[in-house]
Formats: C-alpha cells, sequence, structure tokens
C-alpha cells in the first residue's frame, strides 16, 4: 500500500504528466478500490443551513460545493462548477476560501468531502467522458491518499460511490 501511495503521490507531483504505470501497479490499485466498494456505508442526507459565503463574500469551497451537490442546478450554478472543475483540474488542489472571482484568499487546502462533492457535480456537465474520467480518477487519487481522514460514513459512502462511478466510466470507453 505505501508503494502504491508512493507511485500516487509521484504521479500527482508531476501533474500526471508523463506518467505509466505497469499492468501490476494497476491491478494493485483496483483491488483496494474494489475492497472500498464491496464494504457497506449508510448514505446519510444531512442538509444543515450551509452559508456558501462568509462575512466577507468570500465563497467556502466545502459549503459551496455541498450545497450545489443537494440543490437543483441552473445555468449559473453550472458554470461555477466548471470554474471549480478547472480550478482543480489544473492545480490539482482546492483551497478554503475563494472570492468572488475564484482568486484564493487563503491558503488551507479545503476538507476532504469537498472533493468528493466536486466529483459527482462534474459529473453533471456536459464534458465527454474521457474528461470526466480523468478528472474522476485525479480526484479519486487525491481521496485514496488522504484515505485515513475519510472519518464519517456519509464520506465513506460518497467515495464508494465515486469509485463505482469511476468503474462505470472505464467500461463506457473501454467497450468504444
Amino acid at each position: 500500500m505505501k508503494k502504491l501511495k508512493r507511485n500516487i503521490l509521484i504521479s500527482r507531483n508531476n501533474k500526471y504528466q508523463n506518467t505509466l504505470w505497469n499492468l501490476k501497479i494497476i491491478k494493485e490499485y483496483y483491488k483496494y478500490k474494489s475492497l472500498f466498494i464491496k464494504k457497506k456505508y449508510i448514505k446519510i442526507s444531512d442538509l444543515k443551513i450551509l452559508s456558501i459565503k462568509d462575512r466577507n463574500k468570500n465563497f467556502i469551497t466545502y459549503n459551496c460545493l455541498k450545497k450545489l451537490y443537494f440543490k437543483a442546478l441552473k445555468k449559473n450554478d453550472m458554470d461555477l462548477i466548471y470554474k471549480f472543475y478547472k480550478k482543480y483540474s489544473s492545480k490539482l488542489v482546492l483551497k478554503k476560501k475563494y472570492d468572488n472571482r475564484l482568486k484564493k484568499i487563503s491558503n488551507q487546502n479545503t476538507n476532504i468531502s469537498s472533493y468528493l462533492y466536486l466529483g459527482f457535480l462534474i459529473m453533471k456537465l456536459k464534458l465527454n467522458n474521457v474528461m470526466k474520467l480523468n478528472i474522476i480518477l485525479k480526484i479519486n487519487d487525491h481521496v485514496f491518499l488522504q484515505l485515513n481522514k475519510l472519518k464519517n460514513e456519509q464520506n465513506k459512502f460518497l467515495f464508494s460511490k465515486l469509485l463505482t462511478v469511476e468503474i462505470k466510466l472505464l467500461k463506457k470507453i473501454l467497450i468504444k
């Protein structure tokens, strides 16, 4: 497992450029993913009253993504999701707070749950399957590296569902 995490970390540090894994590592990685999916987790729908912005009108990333996940999306919501998608795909991290133009305010990384919500929200964007798979793989790698931070059942449930989405996308692409 440590060797696998080291390989993922090296790939992330190179921003996945020129990354080539051998078949043995890929099989080991999917073995861990399938074990995680097989466990049963409870879905809890807890939509507490979350404020998307703080006093200074800055976006709080976790609250914003969680609120978008649980509501019916409109055009401006889809634009915001697309901006978060672009931000994550280029930097491979999201910060805790952004201003209205999505410029980072804090240097602190956001909650690990934010990435899970982002993964599901990206599935609602009008992107081709390869682009969706690419970003879902990156998000799953990010969460996999910080698996010990997934404490509550809701986050584990979301991660197992996101792994399932990844496998479905892989099958769609490989069948074509």
